[in-house]
């Protein structure tokens, strides 16, 4: 007897991953939104003031730059970082407290607490650097054409590695206590063509390409840096809304399921819910139970789709909805803390 093999065994496993990536995509899923508390409770604080921010000494942290080929100075302009550093942090910390609408911002005399926002350390390293330029041209050897690669001049450049590190505290402002701190760190870099040499027969030409004779700013660097800690500071100081999608969990070979999918996936939710909730209640499909109590919560209804989500793990083994049933228990307690936060006063 004849046996046949697979000649294209790799074609075979691509084609079948393909088909794999193809149903986990069109797995329908949907938006669920919870309130997340935040990790300090300042719920009796929401009374704020911004002091202005502690900068710690100024220094010039990098000699003049010289190119000695060119014999070009550029004069450091980083000495002075530490203070705009500090007064834009500080600008970006009360537009995010303020974003929060968690949080009302007053004067010290005012506040039940104070923030402050201290720059740890703002480190500069400029260093310049010489990068060759090569092109590649033919030459005639012995009668026969040959490609070389020919250096025909020079670049120079300067490379800024900038690092910022910043702390905010939290203090009770009659008692000094303190009621939370926290510190990040960053780094960012930027290279600037600064000048170029290009070789002739005569000798060579020198072209200055950075104007200024003092070495670029690092502000847009520390500004860069500060805004990425913003996200940060009001996940840690006050609640807010977190959405994300959240799959539904498959039936296979079932067409009322495959349409109330369908239906989710167009945003019909409440048309989805019941045709989900039929399925369970008439052929006990724990799974359809468990999309059902998803899809309230989609719609908000937190309250109702635990209290179904319950009874439907009650009836299964499905580890699918174990699943859901927890990842909800868990939401649902972080939304009722976040809840209990918000309903806070600082008055």
């Amino acid at each position: 007897m004849m046996r046949t093999r697979n000649r294209f065994p790799l074609l075979s496993a691509v084609v079948l991953c393909v088909l794999l990536l193809l149903s986990v995509s069109c797995q329908s899923a949907v938006k669920v939104r919870h309130l997340v508390p935040a990790r300090v409770d300042l719920s009796s604080y929401r009374d704020i003031a911004v002091l202005p921010p502690d900068t710690g000494l100024s220094w010039r942290s990098h000699p003049d730059i010289y190119f000695d080929d060119l014999d070009w100075y550029l004069y450091s302009d980083t000495y002075d970082a530490r203070k705009p550093a500090g007064e834009y942090a500080t600008t970006r910390l009360q537009e995010t407290l303020s974003g929060t609408g968690y949080f009302r911002l007053v004067s010290p005399s005012e506040a039940k607490a104070t923030i402050q926002l201290r720059i740890d350390y703002l480190q500069v390293e400029e260093t310049p650097r010489i990068h060759s330029m090569v092109e590649e041209r033919t030459i005639t050897v012995d009668g026969q054409n040959q490609r070389v690669k020919v250096e025909v001049g020079s670049e120079y450049s300067l490379e800024q590695d900038v690092s910022l590190g910043v702390t905010w505290t939290v203090r009770d402002r009659q008692s000094g206590r303190l009621l939370a701190s926290d510190s990040y760190s960053a780094d960012r870099s930027n290279t600037t063509l600064v000048g170029r040499r290009v070789y002739s027969a005569d000798g060579y030409t020198d072209t200055r390409l950075w104007s200024s004779f003092r070495t670029p700013s690092v502000m847009g660097l520390v500004r860069s840096m500060v805004d990425s800690f913003q996200g940060r500071i009001a996940r840690a100081l006050a609640p807010a809304w977190r959405t994300e999608r959240v799959p539904l969990i498959p039936i296979r070979k079932h067409q009322e399921a495959k349409a109330a999918a369908k239906m989710a996936g167009k945003g019909l939710l409440e048309e989805a819910y019941q045709a989900y909730l039929e399925i369970w209640k008439e052929e006990g499909n724990g799974r359809a139970g468990a999309n059902a109590a998803l899809l309230l919560e989609a719609q908000g209804k937190l309250d109702e789709a635990l209290s179904l989500i319950g009874q439907v793990a009650e009836g299964t083994g499905d580890g699918e909805v174990r699943k859901l049933q927890e990842r909800l228990a868990s939401y649902a307690a972080s939304h009722r803390e976040a809840l209990r936060q918000w309903e806070g006063t600082g008055t």
